[in-house]
Parts: C-alpha cells; sequence; structure tokens
C-alpha cells in the first residue's frame, strides 16, 4: 500500500531484501517486523521486493553475504543462483514451519519437547536470526492464521 510516497508492508513473519534502482543503486535487508516496514518510496527509482524465507535475511548477515548487483537482472540472478536457493533449512526453519501448521496449539514447551531444546536456544536462535523475540514472532503467526470476517 503507498500512500504520499510511503510503501508499507504489513507484517506478516518474512524477510525481504529490496534493490532500488536509482541514480545509486543499493539493495538492503528487512528481517521479519513486528511494525510495518515503510519505505519511502523516490518517484524516480524502480523497486524491486523480494519476499523470502524468515530466517533468509538473518542467515545472510550472520555468514556476512553481500549481493552486489549491477543490474535487475544480475540481482535476480543472484537470488536465484544455486548458492541462495540451496541453503539448507535448519532447526529453526523447521520449528518455524511447525509453528506455522500449529499456531493456534503450539507453544514454547511443546517446540523444546518436539526438537529437545532448551527455552534459552530457543530464544536465542530467534533472537540472533529473526531479530524477534519468539514471543514476538508467535504473535505475528497467530495474528495472521486467526480468521477475519
Amino acid at each position: 500500500m503507498s500512500v504520499n510516497g510511503i510503501y508499507t508492508i504489513q507484517p506478516e513473519g518474512h524477510s525481504y531484501i529490496i534493490y532500488k534502482l536509482e541514480n545509486k543503486n543499493t539493495i538492503n535487508y528487512y528481517q521479519p517486523q513486528v511494525q510495518p516496514l515503510l519505505l519511502n518510496v523516490k518517484e524516480n527509482a524502480v523497486y524491486y521486493i523480494v519476499k523470502c524465507k524468515p530466517t533468509f535475511v538473518g542467515y545472510l548477515s550472520l555468514r556476512k553475504v553481500e549481493i552486489i548487483a549491477l543490474t535487475p537482472l544480475h540481482f535476480l540472478n543472484c537470488i536465484y543462483s544455486d548458492q541462495f536457493k540451496n541453503i539448507p533449512p535448519t532447526l529453526l526453519d523447521n520449528m518455524l514451519i511447525h509453528m506455522w501448521h500449529d499456531a493456534d496449539t503450539i507453544g514454547l514447551y511443546d517446540l523444546k519437547q518436539r526438537y529437545q531444546c532448551s527455552s534459552i536456544k530457543i530464544h536465542s536462535l530467534f533472537k540472533e536470526i529473526l531479530g524477534l523475540s519468539f514471543d514476538d514472532y508467535q504473535k505475528i503467526v497467530f495474528k495472521l492464521r486467526r480468521p477475519t470476517h
């Protein structure tokens, strides 16, 4: 949604990579957000927004992977390259899948039991990879899974 040059991306538990094509091309990473992501859109710029799995940007940041692209086609080729497509799922990815499927009933205790991890380990993974607490991410998932009438 765009209002007065501000484009809003509502929180939905995903990460984003945004390539801005302007005089100086820039690529920005955004981890999942609790608040809407507000982009100040410039009239003479073109934006390519890639919606990624929740953990993707966190992994790129931790591994200090920097995408350098001179053109939109090169940017898209980088994103869809084997290097990025073949990042194996991790423990946190599996936990997130479980949360999305059982959002109404899953809690920290359930994840601890199923994945044989401590609460500290789970909280640490969420903060380190997603930049959000377990509780904040769970609220996003629960809100999105709730039926709206």
